[in-house]
């Protein structure tokens, strides 16, 4: 927008006649003094005459009519020019009326012109191109002054100059009608390019794309819904600022997220620029077409032309040669002996207090996709357990993780004893315990109950003559862990053997511990380089992550980065954050000077702080540029890539002041999915809300939650068999249906193709993505997978990357709120139908929450309550016990390990589960009425037997060696009316 609205150009008028030449001269006294005194109107000024000398302004400069006062020697004029106050004094007395109204109509007559002449210049602005906000305070200012003006000679102003100034004032300020305005703007472009919007994509845009395509601000934002035609908004847009004369197709720079994005967006760029020239002929262009980049092409050019020319690393082009390169260094790092080791060892596993967490729940989940396994090989129930188990393995001192116990200790504890740790070879145990200072524990923990069962394991040893060794939670708090471990060892006896630094980094190899924790510091590396951070920046997101490991991590993760810009540079070579960073260099040094007046970005939501800063740069170097923005907060799944959302969730604060576009109806799926899929990711309050509306219209629920139960009395899973079943279905119904399976990580994928080569024909045509693969794409049926509690569940609460979470842009508080994401994803790619094929009895918490809101179709009574109910863990909050198979024995464990490490006896009548309590084990299944009684000694089940004195049950570990053997006996079990004796032979 041009400054063609400015006040000298306002005030002009062609049309304006000056009808004569108006004059005021010195009165009387004045003129007998010889003091030269006078007022004259020529034309558009007016002349003053005074002793200082003579002066003038036009009357443009005036800011009131004109006012003439009587006096007793002298009349006055007094004039209001801007701000100051002219009073000339000594004019003839008795001025003629007439000559005086003559004066004042002049002046009011041209700052009418001047109002209806400024009127329809910034009518004609308005009218002409899209209001920005870049322009509304400098128009204000001069709407302003018009309007302040022509206010004060409202009564001399013409019918017509008083409409001008109506106008202006219904408009004024421009910043609180700018929505109106806008409005306007878009329904008259709408009106005036019908035939482009219905012809511009394949199918007519909509009235929510048309306004889309028609924001021109300095910053514009449009979220598009999946399947809302995101695409086509962003083709329209291009071809549209070409139509409009806004920009020449090299003047506009469209950016895509991914090479086959970019691509796919070219191709069909170019297909509707071809097709418009056919229809609109001379309109469009045949010499130039708009080009579509990446952030790294574009950046790649940029060097290019400013003159840096290298090569693109290896790294980047291979990422798995970078983590190959970084296994070695980290590897070479562990050869420095003490130092690095420890730094490692205490690097690799999460921080865990159980004092900070609010619920067993929170506890549970976190200890289910967190395992921590010490360098002995067990895996053990607590991150304290886990530092005293690696401090053993370091010392050389040989020990056994969770042993048996004498199993007398049943019917004291009520619970066959195992503790923490044994010394082997001797009978020292110890067992460390979760109490503070004055005995408090966790929160969900009955403290009373927990300080007793303290005092029987005290009085077990005691009684059995071995040694307890204790250690407590509050000396791990207090930094004094492994004093007291040395100290309490070596008053026992027990004399340590260190392992050699070697020996230590061979096992942590052998673990396999180095190549895993690699990858780690790899997407810690990305981080760093994706934010720009410095080393104290790092160090600063630790501390404001709170990442307790910080200190560990810290000094491998600067000598890997260190270690890795060196051999870039060495090389001279460049990675993909090299490509933008030094592109931010030649746009700020002035050796690239960018033209682009139109930036579009495709998939804006994913974008990172390092492109917007890119961005940023660019559009500082430009004259009046406009950025335009399309995504989806809904989809914003890539920030392990360095996707900042908070860009697109807090836009104006971030980047600034923008017009908004909503397109909220998709052409993908129906209203059922449209509905699941959108209740479920607004339940995060970050989003931004929006009502889906469709195309496609269905009575019932087309999202259906399947069990991968093979039979309604087996009680294995197969997901495999059961994805091939619905495939079966799909293809019964609907021969030439797609159909995709989706998985969250690929070896769920791996796990299904296996399973359906079986049947090569029903698998030939399947599609396999991952969630995060899946993005833009879309089939009439997908079938989603992967539904299951655990490390790598979906969602799952493994902290591995926890560093890397530090470094990454900042997430909302939201439970899963990325992850919610990748779910709506995932949901939204099915056209027609799309089924979650989860366990049971190991839903995610996804589906649990799915279920509850009664807008998907449970197609299984497993999922009820009174199914599950007989699986339910007695133990934990969430785990339910899942049969296993071991040694040809059958039993059921929880599907909460190594969190919950419950155990249960499988039914010998049918497989059941057999729950336990109160000395009985009695099977669950609800047809089935097996009982079990136990010994009330040792916890073994008793057996009926005959006897010289008839009938009795006796303990089955009779038969058994040594201190296990038991010789308990009884006329009834417990819970009878019959007396319980003991001892008999």
């Amino acid at each position: 927008m041009k400054a063609a609205h400015s006040e000298s150009k306002a005030a002009k008028s062609d049309q304006m006649i000056v009808p004569e030449r108006l004059h005021f001269s010195a009165g009387f006294w004045f003129a007998l003094l010889g003091r030269p005194v006078g007022v004259t109107l020529d034309e558009d000024r007016i002349q003053i005459t005074a002793r200082s000398g003579v002066s003038a302004f036009k009357l443009v400069q005036l800011s009131a009519t004109p006012e003439h006062e009587s006096g007793l020697l002298w009349d006055t004029l007094v004039f209001q020019v801007g701000d100051q106050t002219l009073r000339v004094r000594g004019l003839r007395q008795g001025c003629d009326a007439a000559t005086i109204q003559r004066f004042r109509e002049r002046c009011s007559a041209w700052v009418g012109e001047q109002a209806s002449s400024f009127k329809a210049e910034i009518s004609s602005i308005l009218m002409g191109a899209y209001l920005r906000d870049s322009h509304i305070e400098h128009l204000d200012a001069q709407i302003n002054v018009m309007v302040s003006r022509s206010r004060r000679f409202y009564g001399g102003l013409s019918r017509d100059s008083r409409k001008a100034h109506e106008w202006l004032e219904d408009v004024y300020p421009l910043s609180a009608h700018k929505s109106r305005l806008r409005e306007a703007f878009v329904k008259r472009k709408t009106q005036e390019h019908a035939a482009f919007f219905r012809s511009a994509e394949s199918n007519p845009l909509t009235e929510e794309q048309t306004r889309a395509v028609i924001l021109d601000d300095d910053r514009n934002l449009v979220l598009a819904a999946a399947g809302t035609g995101k695409t086509s908004v962003i083709v329209a847009k291009t071809l549209y600022m070409i139509l409009e004369g806004m920009a020449r197709p090299e003047e506009i720079l469209v950016l895509a997220y991914s090479r086959k994005a970019r691509e796919e967006l070219q191709e069909r760029l170019n297909h509707r620029l071809q097709v418009m020239q056919e229809v609109m002929p001379g309109r469009f262009p045949n010499d130039s077409r708009p080009q579509v980049s990446t952030f790294h092409s574009i950046g790649l050019k940029i060097m290019a032309q400013s003159g840096y020319i290298a090569k693109v690393s290896q790294f980047a082009e291979y990422p798995s040669s970078r983590k190959r390169w970084l296994t070695k260094q980290l590897d070479e790092y562990l050869h420095g002996g003490a130092e690095p080791i420890t730094q490692f060892i205490g690097a690799i596993h999460p921080v865990c207090d159980p004092f900070e967490f609010e619920s067993q729940r929170e506890y549970e989940r976190f200890h289910r996709d967190n395992v921590y396994e010490t360098l002995n090989g067990d895996k053990v129930r607590s991150y304290q357990e886990l530092l005293i188990g690696n401090w053993f393995y370091i010392q050389g001192i040989e020990h056994t993780y969770e042993p048996n116990y004498d199993r007398t200790a049943f019917s004291s504890l009520g619970y066959l004893y195992r503790p923490d740790f044994h010394i082997n070879g001797t009978l020292i145990y110890l067992e460390h315990f979760g109490i503070d200072r004055k005995d408090n524990t966790r929160r969900d923990i009955d403290a009373v109950a927990y300080n007793d069962g303290i005092r029987k394991k005290r009085e077990i040893h005691r009684a059995n003559g071995t040694t307890l060794l204790e250690t407590y939670h509050y000396e791990w708090c207090e930094g004094m862990l492994y004093a007291s471990l040395e100290a309490r060892l070596q008053e026992v006896g027990v004399v340590s053997d260190p392992r050699s630094w070697s020996e230590i980094h061979h096992r942590l190899n052998e673990l396999n511990r180095v190549s895993q924790y690699a990858e780690v510091f790899d997407h810690a590396i990305s981080a760093v380089r994706l934010e720009r951070l410095s080393h104290d920046g790092i160090m600063n997101r630790f501390k404001q992550a709170k990442y307790a490991n910080a200190e560990y991590f810290y000094p491998i993760l600067i000598h890997l980065l260190d270690a890795y810009i060196k051999a870039l540079k060495d090389t001279g070579e460049i990675d993909f954050e090299d490509m933008i960073i030094h592109a931010i260099d030649a746009v700020e040094e002035v050796r690239f000077e960018p033209t682009w007046k139109y930036i579009l970005v495709d998939e804006f939501q994913d974008i990172s702080q390092l492109r917007m800063d890119l961005l940023n740069t660019i559009m500082g170097k430009v004259s009046l540029p406009s950025l335009y923005c399309v995504g989806d907060d809904w989809q914003s799944i890539y920030r392990f890539s360095g996707g900042k959302l908070e860009l697109t969730t807090r836009f104006e604060q971030l980047i600034g002041t923008a017009s908004k576009a909503t397109i909220q109806k998709t052409f993908r799926y129906n209203n059922s999915i449209a509905k699941v899929a959108g209740d479920f990711v607004m339940k995060n309050p970050e989003q931004y809300k929006k009502l889906i509306t469709t195309a496609d219209m269905a009575d019932s629920p087309q999202v259906y939650v399947v069990d991968t139960r093979l039979s309604e009395v087996a009680h294995e899973t197969d997901e495999g068999a059961k994805i091939r079943a619905i495939v079966e279905t799909i293809r019964r119904n609907d021969p030439d249906g797609s159909i995709a399976v989706l998985g969250r990580y690929n070896f769920v994928l791996d796990n299904i193709r296996a399973a359906l080569a079986c049947s090569p024909e029903l698998g030939r045509e399947l599609i396999y993505w991952t969630f995060h693969g899946s993005k833009g794409l879309e089939a009439d049926y997908c079938i989603l997978a992967g539904f299951r509690q655990g490390r790598f569940g979906f969602p799952s609460e493994n902290r591995t990357e926890e560093p890397v979470e530090a470094l990454l842009p900042s997430l909302d508080g939201f439970s899963y709120s990325e992850e919610r994401r990748l779910m709506y994803v995932a949901l939204t790619r099915a056209r027609k139908k799309s089924y979650i094929v989860t366990d049971p009895l190991a839903p995610s918490v996804f589906v649990e929450e799915l279920m509850v809101g009664g807008d998907v179709d449970i197609r299984s009574p497993r999922f009820h309550e009174a199914y599950r109910a007989s699986y339910k863990c007695p133990d934990c909050i969430d785990g339910y016990l899942v049969k296993r198979y071991k040694y040809g024995k059958t039993y059921y464990t929880c599907n909460g390990y190594p969190g919950c490490r419950t155990k249960a006896k499988a039914c010998g009548e049918c497989d059941g589960v057999m729950a336990e309590a109160n000395l009985q084990r009695q099977c669950r299944s609800k047809d089935c009425t097996h009982i079990e009684y136990l010994c009330p000694q040792c916890a073994r089940p008793l057996r009926l037997q005959r006897g010289s004195f008839g009938e009795f049950w006796g303990c089955s570990g009779f038969g058994a060696r040594g201190n296990e053997r038991c010789t308990y006996k009884t006329k009834k079990p417990a819970g009878s009316s019959a007396q319980v004796f003991q001892g008999l032979d």
